[in-house]
């Protein structure tokens, strides 16, 4: 967080991280709106679909996070939080980010839906 002209500007520590090791983040040549609606949609839709019954994915637990209580902890506040035994039977790590399977299956859903566009 930074004071600019008595306001509040709030930089994500990836920005920060990146202007110190001198990779400046240019948003110019970022998805346009337009384009990133649709993209969101989509994966909210997949999202949806891995919570329906009939998706086989092999979830034990979607409603909780792996990382502590797994409904409040994120990010740094997991530190020193006891994790479940196999974090493949979760849907997510913490109480918003996926799991490194759940991003496994969406990144496989991208690039099926890629592939069928650029082969067809």
């Amino acid at each position: 967080v930074m004071h600019q002209n008595f306001g509040v500007l709030l930089v994500s520590q990836f920005t920060l991280y990146g202007v110190l090791k001198g990779n400046k983040p240019d948003f110019h040549v970022a998805m346009p709106p337009e384009k990133a609606k649709v993209f969101y949609a989509s994966l909210v839709d997949k999202f949806r679909k891995s919570y329906s019954p009939d998706a086989v994915q092999g979830f034990a637990e979607i409603s909780k996070g792996c990382c502590g209580s797994g409904t409040i902890e994120f990010g740094q506040s997991c530190k020193g939080q006891k994790t479940c035994d196999d974090p493949t039977k979760f849907m997510y790590w913490d109480a918003i980010h996926p799991t490194q399977q759940m991003y496994k299956i969406l990144a496989d859903e991208g690039i099926k839906e890629v592939a069928e566009d650029v082969l067809v």
